[in-house]
């Protein structure tokens, strides 16, 4: 019942599950055929949610095809509730169907994921689960959990099925008051202009009058969008559902979102069904992967990332088949994606990419059913070696790739997809893969507003509603460090060829900011005309950072407010020009 104070965190990762968290483990094989064997039951809690995990004989996806039921009697009174093996349940929930029922003083409800805050992975098929349930529920205006010590059962079937305990009276649990390690720590800001920061968004296709409209330019939505993309400021993203939109629209959409300026602008590619790339970098080459017998192709993107970045970056944005029952076809998606992948390091590939080249493998994956398709994806273990060819190991290295697995933002867990009005609890749908050899993650998240304190949303413009109010996917996000374009000087040869100027970071700032751009050798000078300004959103001139002759290479300069006066918060826009070319960012 008592353990040290370890933070559990919901993010198929069970190590930090202790011994001291077990509670119970069950006899195996007590059960009857075509039921779950329960094999252990532990459970431990946090300052807002109880955690629960066990673990089963076999592998089932939870949210599908089971009647197995979480009892928990709340307020630890066999005579309150509903009795069942001794205990008194307050609540019930049913996994497989999705739904449960309270039982209270004030009657009995019918409830969904919502209604107890609860979330669990793996949302694929698995022989052990995690799941949270908020503390604090409150339920027809009565609080659900009314004591420290609460008793919980497991049944597999209410009839035949396994249970857990198989005495009557349930488990016992003590809820714990310990100071824990802190959550996850996360940036909405990218921290340095020497990382890639890259996004992957489902922005959800809905129907207004029962014409389908993509998400990003729904009426009803398009200020929650606006507010995500200026909050993650991205320099890639993989968009999916993008059906009615070409990808000049979406670029033009999101410009006015991100950029105050029509000179900056986002190279931008749709070449399959619903998947679009947009890319501050140049996209110097594109293919659709395809699937045998099937429409659902993926889209490779070999994208420049020069001058910023000594090197291209190959993007593969997938979206494979939905729902229970698309294993096969799913299977078949990633199975295709891994023989792409494999042709491109064999240098047979549809275009040539050096070796060391960063890979990034992103979207809405769908990955529900059989965790076979996630670890194809990882390990380069191709199903059909008949149609898609023979197993390798993926990464540059010979190594499997690495899952990003974003933390939900100030949450213990790591889902991507809420809807409140759907019967699926969170869940893990949307994927960053990456090759680990030469990408080194320095910050990510699953950007989820509802768990966000209100002074990280005022400080990035948001509301507590804004990621649920826009689409039923977060929108993920990575900063990765990559070999680095280093400032042109006395020791040091390259000539960048390009103008670029960064987005400051951190942004919002107070009081400090740093700005990065790069001088590109113009008609083969050795020293340009830069001048750096700052003004405000009147177009009054407030500083001047830069004015003088500067050779071509990467600059970075730090914008400290305080030596300007009295400056009120708000918008202000920072100009370049380097001789003729002028660009201006917010």
């Amino acid at each position: 019942m008592y353990s040290q104070a370890n933070r559990i965190l919901v993010d198929e990762d069970f190590s930090d599950w202790t011994q001291s968290d077990l509670l119970y483990t069950d006899t195996q094989g007590d059960y009857d055929a075509g039921e779950h064997d329960f094999l252990s039951l532990s459970a431990n809690n946090d300052e807002h949610y109880l955690f629960i995990r066990f673990d089963i004989a076999d592998e089932v996806v939870l949210a599908e095809d089971n009647n197995i039921t979480l009892y928990i009697d709340t307020d630890n009174n066999a005579f309150t509730g509903r009795s069942v093996y001794g205990v008194g349940a307050e609540l019930e929930f049913t996994f497989g169907t999705r739904a449960g029922l309270v039982h209270l003083t004030a009657g009995d409800q019918e409830i969904l994921h919502k209604d107890i805050g609860l979330a669990y992975l793996p949302t694929v098929a698995s022989n052990q689960f995690e799941i949270a349930i908020r503390k604090d529920v409150t339920i027809l205006g009565q609080s659900l959990f009314t004591n420290p010590n609460v008793k919980i059962l497991l049944i597999s079937n209410s009839t035949v099925g396994d249970r857990l305990p198989n005495e009557d009276g349930g488990v016992t649990y003590i809820f714990k008051n310990e100071t824990l390690p802190e959550l996850p720590q996360y940036s909405l800001q990218k921290q340095s202009s020497s990382y890639l920061r890259i996004m992957s968004y489902n922005p959800e296709r809905v129907y207004v009058n029962n014409e389908p409209i993509d998400g990003i330019f729904d009426p009803e939505r398009v200020e929650h969008h606006r507010k995500i993309f200026q909050a993650i400021q991205p320099d890639i993203i993989g968009l999916v559902e993008m059906y009615t939109h070409t990808s000049q629209e979406t670029a033009g959409e999101i410009s006015t979102f991100i950029f105050p300026s029509p000179a900056d602008q986002w190279y931008n590619s749709k070449i399959t069904y619903d998947l679009m790339l947009l890319s501050k970098f140049p996209i110097n080459e594109e293919t659709a992967i395809p699937v045998l017998d099937d429409v659902y192709e993926s889209h490779a993107a070999l994208l420049d990332l020069r001058p910023k970045f000594d090197t291209d970056l190959l993007v593969i944005l997938a979206h494979p088949k939905c729902c229970s029952g698309g294993d096969a076809r799913r299977q078949a998606q990633v199975d295709a994606i891994m023989q792409f992948i494999k042709s491109i390091k064999d240098g047979v590939g549809p275009f040539t990419v050096e070796s060391q080249v960063p890979i990034i493998i992103m979207g809405d994956m769908n990955f529900v059913g059989l965790p076979s398709q996630r670890n194809t994806i990882i390990t380069g273990d191709i199903f059909d070696n008949e149609h898609y060819g023979p197993d390798f190991t993926p990464d540059w290295d010979n190594t499997n790739f690495e899952d990003l697995k974003p933390y939900t933002t100030d949450a213990p867990m790591a889902f991507t997809s809420y809807n409140k009005e759907s019967d699926y609890s969170p869940s893990r749908l949307d994927y960053m893969l990456y090759s680990g050899s030469v990408m080194e993650v320095k910050n990510s998240f699953a950007l989820f507003t509802e768990e966000m304190s209100s002074t990280t949303l005022n400080e990035a413009a948001l509301k507590y509603n804004t990621t649920t109010l826009a689409s039923d996917h977060l929108p993920i996000v990575a900063d990765f460090a990559l070999p680095y374009v280093t400032m042109v000087g006395d020791n040091n040869d390259t000539t960048p060829q390009d103008f670029y100027l960064d987005q400051n970071f951190p942004n919002p700032f107070n009081p400090e900011t740093t700005i990065s751009y790069v001088v590109p050798s113009l008609d083969a000078k050795d020293v340009v005309n830069v001048r750096l300004k700052i003004f405000n959103i009147l177009g009054k001139e407030i500083a001047t950072l830069v004015n003088k002759k500067q050779s071509p290479g990467l600059y970075e300069i730090k914008f400290d407010s305080r030596n300007y006066g009295d400056l009120a918060s708000g918008i202000y826009f920072y100009a370049i020009q380097v001789d003729v070319i002028l660009m201006l960012r917010k």
